[in-house]
């Protein structure tokens, strides 16, 4: 697939996306990101808010998670402190027994590391509601995950730390909420048996599902979440019905920068000579035939940015050089070139020996010519294809039959 012949296929599928609406470039522009979406869940789960809603969207989100938590086909963990839907059989509480007038909902919500029973590294959660009655307590906690994916140990310290101070709460529950529904994953050996007991929900299916139940005409914030919710759900719909065009983008956009970044590259050498080689699926290395331990990767970021980085072996030698696309193409050259420069010093231990003085080019490249309309699609399109770079990795990590 050429490149001229691939932007009309991206190009379709946004469109196809946006034909019942899209959000305009300023709600793009902040709310692509997971802390707005924390914080618009933190505001429809507080009976107080002035979404009018009072406590039914936390009420309708609680059953959501009880039902999924009661789900037979997946293995969640069941206990007496887990909420547990309608009359299923086993243990946990009814959530339409709670009293949820007082509840409160908090945004970045701190765990100490130390407490009086235990030890755990200090975390903030992203979203908790709070209802410490003395009857029926609640502590919920949810780790928002939009486009990406939990830390290691993080979720086993948040449950520690919930799990010790606030033992007493009747109800403590745990969602781990993605776009899609995903499972939480872990690489800690003694986190893995703490993930069943976190239920995994969805932005698409669950909460714009609650929502589209509740608000028949919205308007104002409530207007905008579902709007973009609504976007996000068809945007994913097309990116499911045409996965290769995606994959084929990003692949396009990899090559295309390491091929520029390599013809800088090679052009600013004293000695030696830069090649392309391949690693994993999605990654690409380059490497000076002088130092062939050392190399660069790049990868393509959801933001639509290529972060570089120095290693040696598989051990990092710096922070990540982020080279972000979005600007017009001849800014972004320029940043290549910026960037190219800064690599030498990165890369070598003696820089001057490989790192000839010349002169910035005031001419385009042949890969930078060839480069230069996708560049320019990126510009005028950047904000939607972050969204179509997000929702394409959660569909290729999702199994579509688990996503709730």
């Amino acid at each position: 697939m050429n490149q001229k012949h691939l932007l009309r296929r991206v190009k379709s599928l946004l469109d196809k996306a946006a034909a019942s609406g899209k959000p305009d470039e300023i709600t793009l522009r902040h709310a692509l990101k997971e802390g707005w979406f924390s914080d618009a869940l933190a505001w429809l789960l507080d009976p107080k808010g002035d979404h009018g809603l009072g406590v039914r969207f936390l009420q309708e989100f609680l059953k959501a998670v009880a039902r999924e938590r009661c789900n037979p086909d997946r293995e969640y963990e069941r206990r007496a402190t887990h909420l547990r839907w309608s009359y299923t059989p086993g243990p946990g509480q009814r959530s339409t027994i709670l009293r949820l007038s007082n509840a409160a909902s908090f945004r970045e919500f701190y765990l100490a590391g130390r407490t009086k029973h235990s030890k755990h590294s200090d975390r903030y959660c992203d979203v908790v509601v709070l209802d410490l009655d003395s009857k029926d307590g609640l502590v919920l906690v949810i780790e928002n995950k939009l486009f990406g994916t939990n830390s290691a140990g993080q979720l086993r310290d948040q449950l520690w730390g919930v799990e010790d101070k606030y033992s007493r709460a009747r109800v403590r529950e745990y969602v781990y909420l993605t776009l899609l529904g995903d499972k939480p994953t872990s690489i800690v050996e003694d986190e893995l048996p703490i993930l069943p007991r976190w239920v995994a929900l969805s932005w698409k299916k669950s909460v714009l599902a609650i929502l589209t139940t509740l608000v028949s005409n919205p308007k104002g914030r409530l207007g905008e979440l579902m709007a973009l919710l609504g976007w996000l759900k068809d945007l994913t719909d097309r990116t499911n019905s045409e996965p290769e065009t995606v994959i084929q983008f990003i692949k396009c956009i990899h090559a295309n920068t390491a091929v520029c970044l390599l013809f800088e590259l090679n052009r600013l050498r004293r000695s030696g000579e830069w090649t392309q080689s391949t690693e994993g699926a999605h990654r690409l290395r380059l490497s000076h035939s002088s130092a062939p331990r050392r190399y660069l990767t790049l990868d393509l970021t959801t933001d639509c940015s290529i972060a570089i980085q120095s290693k040696l072996k598989k051990k990092a030698l710096c922070d990540k050089l982020y080279l972000p696309f979005g600007a017009p193409a001849r800014q972004v050259f320029n940043l290549m070139q910026i960037t190219a420069r800064d690599l030498y010093w990165i890369h070598f231990d003696k820089p001057t020996a490989f790192l000839a003085e010349r002169y910035r080019r005031t001419k385009l490249s042949p890969p930078e010519e060839e480069f230069k309309p996708m560049l320019t699609f990126i510009a005028k399109r950047r904000f939607e294809l972050q969204a179509l770079l997000g929702v394409s990795r959660c569909c290729r990590d999702s199994d579509p039959g688990e996503a709730r």
